[in-house]
């Protein structure tokens, strides 16, 4: 190691430990000892490197906290085992679309009387994320709706999401794009949308035998033409949810008009992307990483009113 490179080693153990004595930084105040024991421990010019990822990480938490109107010292710290992962995980990181969804976090995390904490399973799918894979969640969070009271409301969604999507997604590589989609798969944190099955005529009646003591039984009989093609369609669908097929999204996701707007009217949310959602830990993730520790859910509507559903 040259000269220059032993004094920035040296000058980030003593920026680590200034820093976490500083009551007014974040980066101390939320961490602790734990950052200390990091800033003792650095000893080149990588993990001076890492340092300075987490300060950046641990200034946006404190710009989070301060837009909520907390200061670093009305937020709590993390306990210790949870910031030396935070600390680990989060200084490896580089690129800025994943480290604010770990300000994110860690801002929730700290946030007084909240249920939000950085669990393991949180601190592994964020060092697994690429920004690609962060973006396409974030989209997904924002655009979750799928139940809609009015085809006004349906066209402004379909115009805001499709301006989204154009603007943050399609612009990447399509490569890019496809690696992201079956990461995020495989981490478990998106699926793809069920689609309907054709069971149309697959069962018919049997006309009833008057002179048999069983005509009251109702009798079917099973096109096998029709059933062996629903069993095709349900294999499909397994595979692909198991990532042995590839899933090409249609041009949308279709809706049914509800009561009063053309019941059984085709209408599509027209983002192809939105044939993905969230599962049930691709939104407990976001939820944790939300700018306020929430995140847009679908509503429960009165279906006497009609809301269009998928």
């Amino acid at each position: 190691m040259d000269k220059l490179e032993a004094e920035m080693a040296k000058a980030a153990g003593q920026i680590a430990i200034d820093t976490a004595k500083d009551s007014r930084k974040a980066i101390g105040v939320l961490l602790g000892d734990a950052v200390r024991e990091f800033g003792l421990a650095l000893g080149d010019q990588a993990k001076f490197y890492r340092f300075k990822n987490l300060v950046g990480i641990m200034d946006r938490v404190e710009a989070i906290g301060r837009q909520r109107g907390y200061s670093p010292e009305q937020m709590r710290a993390l306990p210790f085992g949870e910031a030396v992962r935070v600390i680990e995980a989060a200084s490896d990181e580089e690129e800025p679309e994943v480290q604010e969804l770990w300000s994110r976090l860690i801002a929730n995390a700290t946030m007084p009387e909240s249920d939000v904490s950085a669990r393991k399973v949180y601190v592994d799918l964020l060092r697994s994320l690429s920004p690609s894979e962060a973006t396409f969640l974030d989209l997904l969070s924002k655009n979750g709706q799928d139940r809609f009271q009015t085809i006004d409301e349906l066209k402004s969604f379909n115009s805001r999401a499709t301006k989204e999507f154009r603007e943050r997604w399609h612009k990447l590589k399509y490569i890019d794009r496809e690696a992201a989609i079956q990461n995020l798969m495989r981490l478990r944190c998106i699926a793809v949308r069920p689609q309907p099955f054709d069971a149309n005529n697959v069962l018919g009646l049997v006309p009833h035998d008057r002179s048999s003591r069983l005509s009251s039984a109702k009798w079917s009989y099973v096109d096998a033409g029709r059933f062996e093609k629903l069993l095709n369609q349900i294999i499909q669908q397994i595979w692909i949810a198991g990532g042995g097929a590839e899933y090409t999204p249609g041009k949308g996701v279709a809706l049914n008009g509800g009561f009063g707007m053309g019941w059984g009217r085709q209408l599509m949310i027209e983002v192809p992307e939105l044939n993905y959602h969230l599962t049930s830990l691709g939104k407990s993730l976001m939820v944790a990483c939300s700018l306020d520790g929430k995140m847009v859910e679908n509503e429960d509507f009165d279906e006497e009113e009609g809301p269009l559903d998928v």
